[in-house]
């Protein structure tokens, strides 16, 4: 796994939002795809109601596409379908990042539904080409820690087309190269061609404990993401990775 620069903004900038605590008595939290989603800019922070989303330019992780017609063609809400998103990538990354509501932060599971049509040729959660068909991470935070190496943790669950090592742990340097090291830790979930929509469903308690050996800080965000930089496109203009997402949800 690589550390994306940019991925290393989104959680610093996280770091300067002020939790709203709203009311909540339901079981389950919907993250939907039916409200307009925002830019990511680092003036802009992301939000609990909506997705932002970032696309950007082939071979860069530091320049983003700014054209709606050309990021249309990269991310695009199912049409009629409230909770289904489609995540497309070609030689760079897509992702769309929002906080989770504060009332879920001892959230005690996620879950979602996922399929891939596309993926990176060869592409792999370890090794090269360090492709990713589709990701989620869930990033947790305890601003009661002493430094911000500690402050962040992240889970990222993944579908790759050709992974060996199934769980591995990694690290990000937030926010620039010359910050702390934040600990990640991988689980490759899917591998290659599977036909339909998959169901996942993981409890983040237990594989927070699994993983970092002590109980899970509280839920703080959770970013989806398609990552085909190092591939080369099989057919000139085509997109690398295909996949679709829907019904994302955390339980208490």
């Amino acid at each position: 796994m690589k550390p994306f620069r940019f991925f290393a903004a989104i959680v610093f900038l996280f770091a300067t939002m002020v939790e709203n605590v709203f009311a909540d008595e339901k079981d389950t939290l919907p993250l939907t795809f039916e409200k307009q989603m925002t830019r990511y800019e680092l003036s802009t922070l992301p939000t609990q109601d909506r997705w932002s989303y970032c696309v950007t330019l082939p071979r860069s992780v530091n320049e983003f596409e700014r054209d709606p017609q050309t990021i249309r063609n990269f991310i695009t809400p199912e049409k009629g379908d409230e909770v289904a998103c489609r995540l497309r990538s070609k030689r760079n990354f897509v992702a769309l990042f929002r906080l989770v509501d504060p009332t879920f932060k001892n959230a005690s599971r996620l879950s979602w539904r996922w399929s891939v049509s596309k993926h990176p040729f060869n592409g792999t959660a370890v090794g090269r080409p360090n492709d990713q068909s589709i990701q989620v991470f869930v990033v947790f935070h305890n601003p009661e820690l002493a430094t911000e190496s500690e402050q962040y943790t992240i889970l990222s669950f993944v579908w790759t087309a050709k992974t060996t090592g199934k769980q591995f742990a990694t690290e990000y340097r937030l926010p620039s190269p010359n910050s702390p090291r934040v600990p990640v830790r991988v689980q490759v979930l899917q591998d290659g061609s599977i036909d339909g929509l998959l169901s996942q469903e993981v409890e983040l308690q237990t594989e927070y404990r699994k993983a970092f050996g002590k109980a899970a800080p509280p839920v703080w965000g959770i970013l989806l993401f398609a990552d085909s930089d190092e591939s080369k496109e099989v057919v000139p203009g085509e997109m690398i990775t295909d996949a679709i997402i829907r019904d994302i949800r955390f339980s208490r």
